[in-house]
């Protein structure tokens, strides 16, 4: 029993209280990340699971409410869709908001040559996840991810009428995985194969009696007195999402699902929790990307989840360009003049694959820092495969690194390889050539500051290994592969990399129907956010972007509409 004279603090007076001002910053320095904005100056990054900042004061409630649904869903990449499908399908009215001018977000540019991959990397149990992932992800999370993927959500996907499709043995990403859409045929291209995955959710979703809802960028969270999450606010764009004095709409909801995606797209966050070099990577997907759905969420009390650190993403090769994951309003005038048969013609542009195998069993080239020194081992498929080459990258000088190859190594794939030295090139990118070992050491030295002694030696300690075959005693040490190719016949290559990122792992914390958890790791009422805006589940390998989100947006959707 209270004290006389003491007074019952409710949820949301806690929350106000325990926040004055902080978080309000940090919420407001995470959207406005969003915007293009010239690279900030790098700063000693913290260490990568630190805890969420202080919530600021929830939003008063509005006057006036523009639109009331049973569940409003925020974001349309898979998670989103899957979500506003499984709450539509289980009686919820319910509202879905995307601030693109098209659904399928980032998810409807990923995947293969074929189409974007509903996977869980090959694997149907939890044994065997958990054996592949050698025992590294959330042992709740993760056991609930796979086990629900294969026993719910796929049969669920299929009961809807959405477009999947199981790849054919000659082409498959992972055997007995998922493709977006019809997956195969010669006259599709992968990207149009996604948009009839997406397009079919849709229709599903609107015979249930739901509501898309595009241009519709979701901004900030209501709560009532209990802290209970009551709606949202939303901006509404109609030229560009740049634009000012945008109109703002309330949505109240009695479930409110934040699916707004990835963080890799704000660099102050990248930095914050990848570590110093996180502004440096290149975003590799949609420009909404910026952690709008966390900031959200933090500023009505939720907390992060662990392996803030883990990222999925490529090699690429430094260019001048501006990848199209930095500019929404670029981003959405290509939307209008271009088919998803021609997206990929734009995707990679910024991102360019860089020539020459840099990571896994066949790789035919070194990597080398400023300093012309070798930092990792090429060829170890369990770096390639945790994703470390990338921070490996980062972490070097500059936050990049040099691809070292010969005559020998271009002609393992001549035609591929000119076709992306030619890319890069147009772009304006750096590829130094040269005859000799001498020239063209000095050429780096000139043109990139890298340490020509350093070089020299490295290349030198390298051949040599090879010819001795003691690449393992290396240092850092060459794994056993086939064939090596040693630094020797001329021309020379050279060419700058770093990293990109198409997926982080980390998020809100979250238990396993995506509900939102509290500092106190408690579920916020009424506030799912599903992966990969909640987070917590990969730790170092991937498991698959598109399942995890499907999966527990599912979850989520499907969680939302039965406890109305």
């Amino acid at each position: 029993m209270a004290k006389e004279g003491t007074k019952k603090v409710s949820r949301r007076e806690f929350v106000k209280g325990a926040a004055v001002g902080a978080a309000g910053v940090a919420a407001a320095g995470a959207l406005a990340s969003c915007a293009p904005a010239a690279t900030p100056t790098p700063t000693t990054a913290p260490v990568a699971t630190a805890t969420a900042v202080p919530a600021a004061a929830p939003t008063p409630v509005p006057e006036k409410w523009d639109y009331e649904a049973d569940v409003v869903v925020a974001g349309a990449g898979n998670a989103g869709m899957c979500a506003a499908l499984a709450a539509a399908d289980g009686g919820a009215k319910t509202l879905l908001i995307e601030v693109s001018s098209i659904t399928g977000g980032s998810a409807l540019f990923s995947g293969t040559a074929v189409a974007g991959v509903l996977h869980t990397v090959g694997v149907r149990t939890w044994e065997d996840y958990n054996r592949y992932t050698r025992g590294l992800h959330d042992p709740v999370l993760g056991k609930v991810y796979v086990e629900t993927f294969w026993n719910e959500y796929i049969p669920w996907l299929q009961s809807k009428d959405v477009v999947i499709s199981r790849p054919t043995p000659e082409a498959p990403s992972y055997v007995g995985d998922w493709y977006f859409g019809p997956g195969s045929g010669a006259e599709l291209g992968p990207r149009e194969s996604n948009r009839i995955y997406f397009d079919s959710i849709v229709t599903a979703f609107e015979a249930l009696g739901g509501t898309v809802m595009v241009k519709t960028r979701a901004v900030k969270l209501y709560t009532d007195d209990e802290g209970g999450v009551i709606g949202l606010m939303a901006r509404v764009w109609s030229n560009s999402p740049l634009e000012e004095n945008q109109s703002t709409i309330n949505i109240k909801a009695k479930k409110t699902i934040v699916a707004t995606g990835n963080f890799y797209g704000n660099k102050e966050m990248m930095t914050r929790y990848i570590g110093s070099g996180g502004y440096r990577i290149r975003p590799f997907g949609g420009p909404y990307q910026c952690g709008e759905g966390i900031a959200m969420a933090q500023a009505v009390g939720a907390r992060m989840s662990a392996f803030l650190d883990t990222l999925s993403g490529l090699l690429c090769a430094i260019t001048p360009t501006r990848p199209w994951g930095d500019d929404p309003e670029a981003y959405e005038e290509w939307l209008n003049v271009t088919t998803p048969k021609d997206y990929d013609a734009r995707y990679h542009v910024g991102v360019p694959f860089p020539p020459f195998v840099t990571s896994g069993a066949g790789a035919t080239a070194i990597l080398v820092n400023l300093d012309g020194e070798r930092f990792m081992d090429e060829s170890n498929l369990i770096v390639s495969n945790q994703r470390r080459d990338l921070l490996f990258v980062l972490r070097q000088p500059q936050g990049e690194a040099w691809v070292i190859a010969d005559q020998n190594a271009y002609d393992v794939a001549a035609a591929g390889y000119k076709s992306q030295i030619d890319a890069i090139i147009a772009e304006g990118g750096k590829v130094i050539t040269d005859n000799t070992l001498e020239e063209f050491a000095t050429k780096l030295e000139e043109e990139a500051g890298m340490y020509k002694a350093g070089l020299l030696k490295t290349i030198g300690e390298y051949n040599k290994a090879i010819d001795n075959g003691t690449t393992a005693e290396l240092d850092p040490p060459r794994s056993p592969q086939e064939k090596y190719w040693k630094i020797s016949k001329p021309p020379f290559y050279a060419i700058p990399v770093t990293a990109t990122a198409y997926y982080t792992a980390g998020g809100l914390a979250i238990n396993e129907d995506a509900q939102t958890l509290d500092m106190a790791g408690r579920p916020i009422p009424n506030l799912y956010s599903p992966p990969p805006c909640g987070g917590g589940i990969m730790n170092q390998i991937y498991t698959g972007g598109n399942g995890i989100a499907g999966t527990f947006g599912y979850r989520a959707g499907k969680h939302a509409a039965a406890n109305l």
